[in-house]
């Protein structure tokens, strides 16, 4: 990467139940999910060999405590088959933060990078 090491890494980009309704993007992604998880999933798989370069690298997504609130639903996580619900959307976007998290943290660790999920509530 162009410009040296990635220190760290805050995902912290979201809104939160703004949509009433169930909105999709240009890609035909739902809106909430794509700002609060896919943009962070992207940024942080699109830095490793800057992750890596870093003496002490760290990411970080941000949730809210309403992970506790919803799990992920694997196999209808943007309500095309169920009706759209704004709290139970931004409660399993924050769900899949803390899954990145876990999930970077042990895939990464063996390369020093640190994951980690924070958080209110």
């Amino acid at each position: 990467m162009a410009g040296g090491p990635v220190d760290a890494v805050l995902a912290n980009a979201g809104v939160m139940m703004l949509l009433p309704e169930r909105r999709v993007n240009a890609h035909g992604w739902e809106v909430q999910l794509t700002t609060n998880y896919l943009g962070h999933f992207a940024l942080v798989h699109g830095l490793p060999a800057a992750l890596r370069a870093s003496e002490n690298p760290h990411v970080v997504t941000v949730n809210s405590g309403a992970q506790r609130l919803h799990g992920f639903d694997f196999d209808n996580q943007q309500f095309e088959r169920r009706p759209s619900d704004p709290m139970v959307a931004y409660a399993q976007t924050k769900t899949a933060d803390v899954l990145l998290a876990v999930g970077t943290g042990l895939r990464w660790a063996r390369d020093g990078i640190v994951a980690n999920s924070c958080g209110s509530g």
